[in-house]
């Protein structure tokens, strides 16, 4: 069953971020559209997780895009934000949806852990990213796993010498037993 609290603080949420966003984008020519991009894709987000109230996955999406965004909006006021008189209205509304940011994060970190009914944690969201069969962190594990297993290891397959070589532990290859 579907928390109602959680589902009211998301709208709460989009709501701040869509009126503080929307205002920092008032000087349409001189926004980066970067800005613009970075808060479209979070609020379609946040929009999925409003829509799917029993789906981990978006809340873990919001959160992950939100933090992400964070980042993006810190490098691109300070680097991009045009300066000026006219523009100094809508670059307070962007910080202030930027100050925003990291309690929102909180918020979507308190509602992924009360929608986390298995207790798989955030780890558990990106599971079948890193753990699944063609997971990253499955595949390097496997690989570790059979080099270290395979040091000092007598039954581990080893390269054969020449013929001629004086080294010992030398054995020739019997073609025979292979057919």
């Amino acid at each position: 069953m579907a928390n109602y609290h959680s589902s009211g603080l998301l709208k709460v949420i989009f709501l701040l971020h869509l009126i503080l966003s929307s205002w920092g984008m008032q000087s349409a020519y001189t926004v980066p559209t970067s800005y613009l991009y970075t808060n479209i894709v979070f609020m379609i987000v946040l929009l999925w997780a409003i829509a799917n109230p029993v789906s981990n996955e978006s809340i873990g999406m919001a959160l992950l895009i939100n933090s992400t965004v964070f980042i993006i909006d810190v490098i691109t006021m300070s680097v991009y934000w045009p300066r000026g008189e006219r523009h100094r209205l809508y670059l307070g509304f962007a910080i202030a949806n930027t100050i925003l940011r990291p309690v929102t994060c909180f918020l979507l970190y308190k509602i992924f852990k009360e929608r986390d009914t298995e207790g798989t944690g955030i780890r558990g969201l990106f599971a079948d990213v890193f753990d699944g069969p063609a997971g990253i962190l499955n595949n390097f594990n496997s690989t570790a796993r059979e080099y270290r297993g395979n040091v000092g290891n007598s039954s581990a397959p080893t390269q054969t010498q020449p013929p001629g070589s004086n080294r010992s532990g030398y054995q020739p290859i019997d073609t025979t037993q292979l057919s």
